[in-house]
């Protein structure tokens, strides 16, 4: 099942986009008389699944198309060039040898960035392709990047609160 998404209101009343009545009716209509649990959570702050999979198979294999450079050194590439320099030290000690090793590392990672700040490092990457390549990818939809816009109250289109 797909998740029903919404936010709490500040009476502490559970709204959601309309549409998505229709989609819980439904699922509810098939577990008539069963026993089920209800998980409520925080959405999370890191990007949606889709939103990872528009950067890789349509910005990254985009680029991929356009150089000829595998995905992997297409997405090194990018995470040099748009991410924040964090070099760190490392030192490793070998406990038989007494032999000490240090190197700088740059453990620059897409990996935990929040729904924005990926959205912002995608946006780079399809503009590089513009200026360096001449090739657009399509926009990716909204949705993907968990930057849902809350409606004002008031307005046509506030969800309704579920009863409850």
């Amino acid at each position: 099942m797909t998740p029903i998404t919404g936010w709490v209101d500040d009476a502490g009343h559970f709204a959601f986009d309309p549409g998505q009545r229709d989609q819980l009716s439904a699922r509810f209509r098939v577990l008539a008389g069963k026993v089920v649990v209800l998980d409520v959570q925080e959405q999370s702050t890191y990007r949606s699944r889709a939103a990872n999979n528009y950067y890789w198979g349509v910005v990254v294999a985009a680029a991929v198309e356009a150089t000829g450079q595998d995905a992997e050194t297409i997405h090194a590439f990018w995470k040099d060039q748009f991410l924040p320099d964090e070099t760190k030290q490392v030192e490793f000690f070998h406990h038989l040898t007494g032999m000490r090793v240090r190197h700088t590392v740059r453990p620059a990672s897409t990996t935990k960035q929040s729904g924005q700040k990926f959205f912002d490092y995608v946006e780079l990457c399809r503009q590089w392709l513009v200026e360096w390549y001449n090739v657009t990818t399509p926009d990716p939809d909204p949705a993907y990047w968990r930057a849902r816009v809350r409606p004002a109250a008031g307005t046509s289109g506030r969800p309704a609160p579920v009863d409850g």
